[in-house]
């Protein structure tokens, strides 16, 4: 069984960021979760008995190479799976090859067209979108990150240091219907401390509202409705 895998090489993930658009009153009837536009896949791949994976990640036009990502394994077994799930934004193709001295598995996918091809033991499948998730703001020093999932809500993630690691526990979940039915300035869900809540601004916009290690307070806002 592999016990670690080595990430030598990435210029850019297969993830997409929420760029907040220009808020708007909508009834609940026309809003929707603002969803990147693309295709949450879920993946797996034999590790030949090389133990390298790449990645060539493009435009979907398979014109330009947009970053290159290289694995290498070490204590793995022959034919074990590497396996994940990932949202493929509509601009982007990639492909992922495990080096074998037979044949190479391989898999390819084209977020433009939403069309994949495997061969030798290669596996890709289009998965529910509530499969994948997006972070909607950046702050690594926060005690809380809060992340949109299509077709749900959002769930607001408490930070814990757990052996010198940071480890996310799910707080609590506010769902589209909570939303839908809130006011400007109702709070939609909160940790037991109280010291994380995420609260309806109105004009399409939440916030989430979280402490610092060193006990502060700041919040950032997001767009909730579109």
């Amino acid at each position: 069984m592999k016990r670690a895998l080595v990430l030598i090489a990435v210029v850019m993930m297969l993830v997409a960021t929420i760029i907040p658009a220009s808020a708007r009153t909508n009834t609940p009837e026309q809003s929707v979760l603002p969803i990147p536009v693309g295709f949450c896949v879920s993946f797996s791949i034999p590790i030949g008995d090389i133990g390298i994976i790449d990645s060539f990640i493009y435009n979907s036009i398979w014109g330009n190479i947009q970053a290159i990502g290289i694995l290498i394994f070490y204590d793995f077994t022959p034919g074990e799976l590497f396996e994940g799930v990932l949202f493929v934004p509509s601009d982007t193709a990639f492909d992922l090859n495990s080096y074998d001295t037979g044949f190479d598995p391989y898999l390819i996918f084209d977020g433009l067209s939403g069309n994949f091809f495997t061969a030798n033991g290669a596996n890709l499948s289009i998965i529910d979108s509530q499969n994948c998730s997006f972070q909607v703001y950046k702050d690594n020093a926060a005690l809380a990150q809060t992340y949109m999932v299509p077709n749900r809500g959002f769930d607001v993630y408490q930070i814990f240091q757990s052996e010198g690691a940071s480890v996310g526990v799910v707080s609590f979940t506010v769902s589209i219907e909570d939303i839908s039915g809130a006011s400007a300035g109702d709070v939609l869900g909160s940790n037991e401390a109280g010291n994380i809540y995420f609260t309806y601004l109105g004009g399409g916009m939440c916030s989430t509202t979280y402490p610092y290690p060193d006990g502060k307070i700041n919040s950032k806002s997001f767009v909730c409705w579109k």
